[in-house]
């Protein structure tokens, strides 16, 4: 065993002018491999003295050396632990102890007619994640005292080991006095260090590129996150407005008929005999109370989706003209023409009937309070079709005083009271309801037209219908 590196000792030989490179393993790895391709190549035989640590790619390894082993007359490995099948033949073994300085070498000597040539590795014993990246202060040469010397040291490390082999090896480098470098040999050696080097820079430059489409595609991720944050909070402040709109709206709608029940509540508590002239505006805020409640527990159970349809055949001109015959006679007390026209006769569907009746009862109603005295409402179902799909339309058609442009877009929100209604009672939830009903038919629900003269709006519904 040396009491010091072979690197060290090449370094006491070169002097101070030969300069070190910090070379990582995977770098050291492909210089052994490009400077024993040489021997590969040329067929020549060689002695070749190699050490090395431990590798998890023994196999790759292993099968080289045994390539090697055909053209070159010696192949001695040093190195710690080495599996079975390797030293055989033209290669030997020699395993260092725990102790031996080899051990934390990375080195070979090559000695042919074409090239001789040793190159030592120390390990800088850093810690790194990726084996293939461990460091190495590295020296290599072409002199052949250098070479020599090396050689005198491995001869007699071997001789300890393995007497018999180290004498085969001290005849077989009476064959192989070092030689300067076959010019043609190193043009191939640096040609294959120059082409590694372009592997290597074309790899990082590849890295680079895919690190900047890696970086700009997170930051146009974290860019989407970041709106889609902004986005829900501004949808979750919306949503609390529209809750303390809601609430302020229901207080309102609730504070009137209550208010007013309590009133003439105490003018019949004091006025008993006034019962008659009291009793029809008691019965009449009662029931608005009464809708109010209603249509706030079903637009919440709408909004929850706790309303399952009933689902059932039915004729849907059936529905429409019996809730047109119920009201013909509010038409008439208003002096308002009622008119049902319908173009499509026997058309079974099948929905809820009762929400749609509700659906459809809630247009006429509006119809029927907008529509001054003396006006037209006309109620027609007419077949349709949309985006390639057939349908059937129910379209109600007033003579009121029609949706301002401005307001078009808010009559379906809840409590919305356009300026044209202060003269009708309501609650601004018919049209929010009748469309959440629509809706969940798969159908549609849209004001089609508006002006002074009156408003048309038309219930969608596809065919065939839900099953």
């Amino acid at each position: 065993m040396v009491d010091r590196s072979l690197f060290e000792i090449v370094c006491d030989i070169v002097g101070p002018y030969t300069s070190i490179l910090i070379c990582s393993k995977a770098t050291l790895v492909h210089l052994s491999h490009t400077l024993e391709d040489v021997v590969l190549l040329t067929r020549e035989p060689a002695l070749v003295f190699t050490g090395f640590q431990e590798s998890k790619h023994w196999d790759k390894e292993k099968a080289r050396y045994h390539d090697l082993a055909e053209v070159a007359r010696q192949v001695v490995i040093f190195a710690h632990d080495i599996p079975a099948g390797v030293h055989s033949g033209p290669v030997c073994q020699v395993t260092l102890q725990d102790d031996d300085p080899l051990r934390r070498e990375w080195f070979l000597l090559l000695l042919s007619k074409q090239m001789s040539v040793v190159l030592c590795g120390l390990d800088k014993e850093t810690a790194t994640a990726d084996e293939s990246e461990r460091l190495f202060k590295t020296i290599w040469s072409f002199e052949p005292a250098v070479i020599m010397r090396v050689m005198d040291e491995l001869v007699d490390i071997l001789d300890g080991y393995d007497p018999a082999r180290a004498a085969e090896v001290r005849a077989a480098r009476e064959e192989f006095a070092p030689q300067p470098p076959n010019v043609d040999v190193l043009v191939h050696v640096f040609t294959e260090l120059i082409n590694y080097e372009e592997q290597l820079q074309h790899r990082f430059t590849a890295s680079q590129s895919e690190l900047e489409r890696i970086n700009a595609e997170l930051e146009q991720r974290v860019a989407e996150r970041t709106q889609e944050l902004r986005d829900l909070n501004a949808h979750l402040v919306e949503l609390g407005n529209l809750k303390d709109d809601f609430i302020a709206n229901v207080s309102h709608e609730l504070r009137t008929p209550v208010a007013s029940i309590k009133l003439y509540h105490y003018l019949l508590r004091t006025n008993p005999d006034e019962l008659d002239k009291y009793i029809t505006t008691l019965e009449r805020e009662t029931h608005r109370l009464e809708m109010l409640v209603e249509d706030l527990l079903l637009i919440s159970r709408l909004d929850r989706d706790m309303v399952p349809l009933d689902v059932s055949d039915f004729d849907l001109g059936t529905i429409v003209d019996q809730l047109v015959t119920d009201r013909r006679h509010i038409a008439a007390e208003r002096t308002i023409e009622l008119a049902f026209y319908n173009q499509v006769t026997d058309l079974s569907y099948r929905g809820d009937e009762v929400l749609l009746a509700r659906a459809f009862g809630i247009l006429l109603t509006n119809a029927l309070n907008y529509t001054p005295a003396g006006g037209h409402i006309t109620i027609r179902l007419v077949p349709a079709e949309h985006e390639g799909r057939s349908q059937v339309i129910i379209r109600v058609e007033d003579t009121g005083p029609g949706v301002p442009p401005r307001e078009a877009g808010q009559i379906f929100e809840r409590f919305f009271r356009g300026t044209n209604t202060r003269h009708v009672e309501g609650t601004g939830l018919g049209l929010p309801i009748a469309r959440e009903i629509v809706t969940k038919h798969g159908g549609d629900l849209r004001l089609a037209s508006s002006s002074p003269q009156g408003s048309v709006f038309e219930i969608w519904l596809p065919l065939p219908p839900l099953n």
